[in-house]
């Protein structure tokens, strides 16, 4: 009986040693096929790509671009409202019962209205507190009313693995001051760079590690255009910056929103001898460079309007405008507004396009650098 006891338990034992050995083995099998994601890395070549997994900051869905799985509370939605005080966004977690994109207003509708530019050098101006919408060129009148009739939709990004924000340059070398000597100098060379720790990229890296912080996974491009001949016609930047905006967006399906980040010029240097800047103070001190939001709208060769040639011109406006609303919340005074063109900019290609004037070529970097990171952290806001 002893013996049969001992046999047993030695059995017993054997197979509780199997099973321990069997897990053991599994769990380095899947430790080999699993890996778990590092903290966001600078990968190498022309492109800064965050590296954020879905399994690692969690969204509310696994989203495969079919639009299954979206439910209401995927969105944030925006709604404005206006005053003497000037404009104030109102978020709401769904977009059931929101017929307008203006939740009120004690201005009269001609008060909410832009009127029609008559020359590029007398801009007409919108401007009721925090509200500054500039417009140089626009040749006819156009209604708040109208561009608000729906509320803004915003997709939360916060945790999404793919690309979520594309980051270009039309003008890749446009540079900044790394100290105030720098500004009295007006060359070429100090006005465009390809060192991207003083130019306009450096701007865009700004933004996409504050953007990385708070889990908006996002695609930055390095390409740099120049001007050329193209079948004889000479072509601006613009021209070449399409294209690799569509090449962007075709292998980033799933992304959400573009900027397009330049620096504002106002140096002449065939006239002046100071490159220019302005600077805004925070209550501790703190300096940051104006941001300006430069909104393209949908008019053809003819200047006559036509959505065909940029159906997202309303959407964007309205980004333009809820960014601008919570930058001056933070810092008042950083921005310059919204400066409309007639041109769609290449605005065109994607809803929630944006140009962005990071300050001017007189600014410092570390002023850029101040604005850049805000605006990153304005953007976490209002998408996730």
């Amino acid at each position: 009986m002893k013996n049969d006891r001992k046999i047993v338990f030695f059995l017993l034992g054997f197979e509780l040693v199997l099973l321990s050995v069997l897990m053991l083995v599994a769990v380095l099998r899947v430790g080999k096929d699993v890996t778990l994601p590092d903290a966001p890395v600078l990968s190498s070549g022309s492109i800064f790509e965050d590296s954020i997994y879905l399994n690692y900051y969690t969204s509310q869905y696994e989203d495969d671009g079919s639009g299954v799985g979206e439910s209401v509370g995927d969105y944030n939605y925006f709604t404005f409202s206006f005053s003497k005080d000037g404009v104030q966004s109102q978020l709401h977690s769904e977009g059931i019962g929101l017929s307008s994109g203006i939740t009120s207003s004690t201005l009269t509708d001609n008060q909410l209205t832009i009127k029609a530019s008559k020359n590029a050098s007398e801009p007409t101006i919108l401007n009721y507190g925090n509200l500054y919408i500039q417009n140089p060129y626009v040749r006819s009148p156009l209604s708040l009313k109208d561009i608000l009739s729906e509320p803004l939709k915003l997709k939360r990004l916060s945790g999404i693995s793919d690309n979520s924000v594309i980051i270009y340059h039309t003008h890749t070398m446009e540079a900044y001051c790394t100290t105030e000597a720098d500004r009295y100098r007006v060359q070429k060379a100090y006005n465009e760079t390809k060192d991207n720790t003083r130019n306009v990229v450096a701007a865009g890296e700004w933004i996409r590690q504050s953007l990385s912080t708070r889990h908006i996974t996002t695609l930055h491009d390095l390409t740099i255009h120049y001007e050329d001949r193209v079948n004889g016609v000479w072509q601006d930047c613009y021209y070449f910056g399409v294209q690799t905006l569509q090449g962007l967006l075709q292998a980033n399906t799933k992304a959400q929103l573009v900027m397009d980040i330049h620096r504002d010029g106002v140096t002449n240097p065939s006239r002046d001898t100071i490159r220019y800047k302005t600077t805004v103070q925070d209550e501790l001190g703190n300096e940051y460079a104006p941001i300006m939001f430069v909104v393209g709208l949908n008019y053809n060769a003819s200047y006559e309007q036509d959505d065909k040639y940029n159906p997202h011109w309303k959407e964007n406006f309205k980004l333009a405008l809820l960014l601008m609303e919570k930058l001056e919340e933070k810092v008042p005074g950083i921005t310059r507004g919204i400066s409309l063109r007639r041109e769609a900019y290449n605005q065109h290609l994607a809803q929630n396009t944006l140009l962005v004037e990071m300050g001017f070529d007189g600014n410092l970097v570390s002023e850029v650098e101040a604005s850049s990171k805000l605006l990153g952290e304005v953007i976490a806001e209002v998408y996730s």
